[in-house]
């Protein structure tokens, strides 16, 4: 994302917090900030429970008028996968000929995903999420990096 637009997603959440916004909100912008960023299909952000250190609240959000499953704003993150992406410095990236993409609920009918461990300092936070339902071709400002959303 660039700084421009980075700097325009913090301000709306920022605002949102401010105003008072509920915390279903704000999570909600935050992940409609990323959806936009990504030009993603899905994103969703979660935090962890104070009463229930394995699940994790949040908001997902669809491009488009995509209906998202209640149950999805939940993630039970005890299976092994979230462990080791939880404790990534990394973001983590997912194709579709993965495992974990069958076994968890937002990732349906994605191709690809990227998950980004949220964190302060070294404390888990949560988790957000972009995920594309297919590969596109990088604009030519990305084709000298790397971009996580591509396959290799």
């Amino acid at each position: 994302m660039a700084k421009k637009g980075r700097d325009a997603a913090v301000r709306v959440v920022a605002r949102a917090t401010v105003r008072g916004e509920s915390m279903g909100a704000i999570l909600e912008l935050g992940a409609r900030s990323l959806l936009e960023a990504g030009a993603a299909d899905r994103a969703a952000v979660w935090l962890q429970s104070a009463h229930h250190p394995e699940i994790y609240q949040g908001a997902i959000v669809e491009a488009g008028s995509g209906i998202v499953p209640e149950e999805w704003k939940q993630l039970d993150v005890s299976p092994p996968f979230f462990g080791k992406l939880l404790d990534s410095q990394q973001p983590l990236t997912h194709l579709r000929d993965s495992s974990v993409m069958s076994l968890i609920g937002p990732l349906v009918e994605m191709r690809s995903a990227v998950w980004l461990p949220l964190r302060v300092e070294r404390s888990s936070l949560g988790l957000a999420m972009v995920a594309m339902a297919k590969v596109r071709p990088a604009p030519e400002s990305e084709l000298s990096g790397r971009s996580p959303m591509r396959s290799p």
